[in-house]
């Protein structure tokens, strides 16, 4: 075995047929190949020389390379400039980890993750909820109508409610729009939105052969919001939040 350092992209499983990567090319041109353990393999390629970078191409590279092989097995994939010392140093973590990793390629075997966003389609989002809401109306119109200089424990207060009125809103549209998806849906991971416009970030776990059909629930999911409301998912892709696989050397 070489003990030069090792790129690696993700595990499958070694006891079903594996698929062909001899002639990929992944981070900087290396030639991608696998290096197998007791029933799981780890899909490598040598390490690039000097400090690898999450530029543009690099991170293509890595993706493309998971891509394809979501598009033909179970993976669970690593995350970007995971890297390893030596080929013992892989096999040793096959071999030692074995049974986890056998079992969450059983959890993700056939399926591929989808990432559904949700937002607040509109120019400030306190203003419509301003709009909307009354009390907090009033509560704004109180601390800065009529030139008045709101204290800061007035900001506080004031900040609180919107808070308050946001969650509120954002379960409420989370139940709706789970109501129409959780039935094509093997998993569904629910992550923190990104920013205060962001109704709510969602990672689904669907199997490959329902695709069409979680699709058609999300745009039946989006028909019964306003259009206030901007819908968007990703292209089928690794299964990134439903694979727990941290490599140490």
């Amino acid at each position: 075995m070489s003990d030069a350092p090792l790129y690696l992209y993700g595990i499958i499983d070694a006891s079903t047929a594996a698929p062909d990567v001899s002639e990929w090319t992944g981070i900087k041109g290396a030639s991608v190949r696998m290096l197998t353990g007791e029933q799981v393999a780890a899909v490598v390629s040598d390490a690039p020389a000097g400090k690898l970078r999450p530029r543009r191409r690099n991170l293509k590279a890595h993706h493309d390379t998971l891509r394809s092989l979501t598009d033909r097995t179970a993976v669970l994939p690593m995350a970007f400039g995971v890297l390893a010392d030596s080929e013992q140093d892989v096999t040793h973590f096959l071999d030692t980890h074995r049974d986890v990793l056998i079992e969450q390629l059983a959890r993700v075997r056939g399926q591929a993750e989808v990432t559904l966003r949700v937002r607040w389609n509109v120019d400030d989002i306190f203003d419509y909820f301003v709009s909307r809401y009354e009390r907090l109306q009033d509560m704004r119109d109180a601390f800065f109508g009529n030139g008045a200089s709101a204290s800061r424990q007035d900001m506080i207060q004031l900040g609180e409610q919107f808070e308050s009125l946001l969650q509120a809103e954002r379960e409420a549209h989370l139940d709706t729009v789970l109501d129409h998806v959780e039935a094509v849906c093997r998993a569904i991971e629910v992550q923190d939105p990104k920013n205060e416009s962001e109704v709510m970030n969602l990672a689904c776990l669907v199997p490959k052969t329902e695709q069409d059909a979680f699709e058609k629930a999300v745009h039946e999911a989006a028909g019964s919001f306003g259009d206030e409301f901007l819908f968007k998912y990703t292209d089928p892709m690794a299964p990134y939040s439903f694979a727990d696989v941290a490599f140490e050397n």
